[in-house]
């Protein structure tokens, strides 16, 4: 699994890829983004279970826990406006779990 961050004008967002038949359990996301989802997956979250195939933009609701199944290779990213300016300050605004993001266990804060 791979993750890429970047910050563009306020603008911070993190793509993760999700290899086929790998399921992914997400951190609790305490604040609103916007959720861009490619490939093939399942999602269960607040409000079941969905399959997304395709291309799809989409509203991620505050307080929301998400886990995925990956049934092909499946890009997910997530975007929102912040004031932060290092990779640790954004993790620790949108979660009160960034110990147990995949940046935070592979110990670099950058791309993977």
């Amino acid at each position: 699994m791979s993750r890429r961050a970047t910050f563009f004008m306020l603008v911070y967002t993190r793509t993760i890829r999700i290899p086929k038949d790998v399921v992914l359990t997400g951190a609790l996301i305490k604040i609103a983004t916007v959720l861009t989802i490619s490939g093939d997956v399942e999602v269960f979250g607040n409000d079941g279970l969905t399959r997304l195939t395709g291309y799809h933009v989409l509203a991620g609701a505050a307080g929301r826990k998400q886990a995925y199944l990956a049934l092909q290779d499946t890009y997910v990213t997530m975007s929102f406006a912040t004031k932060a300016t290092t990779i640790e300050e954004v993790e620790e605004e949108f979660t009160d779990e960034a110990a147990l993001l995949l940046s935070r266990r592979q110990g670099d804060g950058g791309d993977a």
